[in-house]
């Protein structure tokens, strides 16, 4: 149960830790539910899951966290929170216990339980208590469900520019907002039982543009995981490849996103996986919660995996004979109407005269840092003797 849970808010052993736009969503929505209920809570898990939590809802005022309990940890305060020992707990005056937990909810759950008999209060599992309820909201939102009848997959690795299309693919409104809807957030379903075939049916219908249209992006990583899953189902077990996805997506397309200069994109696929800013809107200053460190062996690695995922797709495509529509990072920043409206023709999608595809207030999160890496980088292949292939 509690991988399930591990894999909803992305908690992993390395460094990627990181919320998706779903869950951030989820989240709020689930700590303004807790604000109607209770005037104070205590978190308990001092982890990187609260770290990020705390940083989610630093805006809100109820309900009050008066502490955070952990055994294991050394950390005395988090975001100005004291974090204490779970023996304290007894003579704590709360409302509630919120379980968070980066290592063993079910354990963190049964000690928290023992801790709450004596407080008498309710022990809150973020999960198993709230997900089907966040779940049937969907059912309540002013938009109109939207069964799709064309769909495509932009097929990419990390750091390709899948955020700038999808971006400027939503902003057309005819194609549907293509983001990763089948990521961590995809396997939480199961914690709150909830058939993934209906969590795919309300991904489908409240993401798609009013013409019908529905779209996603993928990398290799988020596909094989996807099949993994859908394949545990009654209906989709047999199914694999281009045959299963066709199953589940209408009139499927595939657009495979490329990027020319792989060495800049692993520089920043490296940078990414240390500061977990993977796009950034608007002229705010970034505020990095880890400032990004020079590493040839952490950028080779990305290398490395940015080529292999790449070879994956390309043999996905060839064993199933499927011909994807290639758009190149280069060019489509070159030409964003030019490659939105490839896009479009693609999907049989009428193009209003009037479309004008505008620049994303997205910032390109290349500086005068990445240049430098790319230098030393270069420089250390040749020390190494290994042959640049970008």
């Amino acid at each position: 149960m509690f991988g399930l849970l591990k894999s909803f808010f992305g908690v992993s052993s390395n460094k990627e830790f990181s919320f998706t736009d779903e869950q951030k969503l989820f989240l709020k929505w689930f700590w303004k539910d807790l604000s109607r209920k209770y005037s104070s809570v205590v978190i308990y898990g001092a982890n990187q899951h609260t770290v990020e939590m705390l940083s989610l809802i630093k805006n809100s005022s109820k309900p009050k966290i008066t502490f955070i309990c952990d055994n294991n940890t050394k950390k005395r305060q988090i975001n100005g929170i004291s974090v204490i020992k779970i023996n304290n707990l007894k003579s704590i005056k709360s409302d509630a216990i919120i379980v968070s937990s980066e290592t063993s909810e079910e354990y963190l759950v049964k000690k928290a339980e023992i801790s709450s008999d004596k407080l008498e209060v309710p022990v809150i599992k973020i999960y198993n208590d709230y997900l089907s309820t966040w779940f049937s909201t969907f059912n309540k939102r002013k938009y109109r469900p939207i069964i799709p009848e064309k769909s495509y997959i932009i097929c990419c690795t990390p750091r390709s520019g899948s955020n700038l299309l999808r971006l400027l693919l939503r902003e057309t409104e005819l194609a549907g907002n293509p983001k990763e809807h089948f990521g961590s957030m995809f396997k939480v379903v199961e914690n709150g039982n909830i058939p993934y075939v209906e969590y795919l049916r309300k991904i489908k219908s409240f993401t798609s543009t009013p013409n019908k249209v529905f779209g996603t992006k993928m990398h290799w990583f988020i596909y094989e995981k996807f099949e993994r899953f859908m394949k545990r189902t009654s209906y989709y077990k047999n199914l694999k490849g281009d045959d299963l996805l066709r199953e589940i997506f209408p009139n499927l397309k595939y657009i495979f996103l490329t990027r020319k200069d792989k060495i800049k994109q692993a520089i920043s696929y490296w940078k990414a996986k240390q500061t977990r800013v993977w796009v950034s809107f608007g002229n705010e200053e970034l505020a990095y919660k880890k400032e990004p460190v020079y590493s040839f062996k952490g950028i080779n690695e990305c290398l490395k995996k940015i080529e292999l995922d790449e070879e994956k797709w390309l043999a996905f495509f060839k064993d199933n004979n499927l011909s994807p529509l290639t758009i190149i990072y280069e060019d489509l920043c070159e030409n964003f109407e030019g490659a939105i409206k490839e896009v479009l023709k693609l999907l049989e999608v009428s193009i209003p005269k009037n479309l004008k595809v505008s620049k994303p207030k997205s910032r390109i999160l290349s500086d005068d840092l990445s240049k430098e890496w790319l230098i030393k980088f270069v420089e250390d292949c040749n020390k190494h003797n290994l042959k640049i292939n970008s």
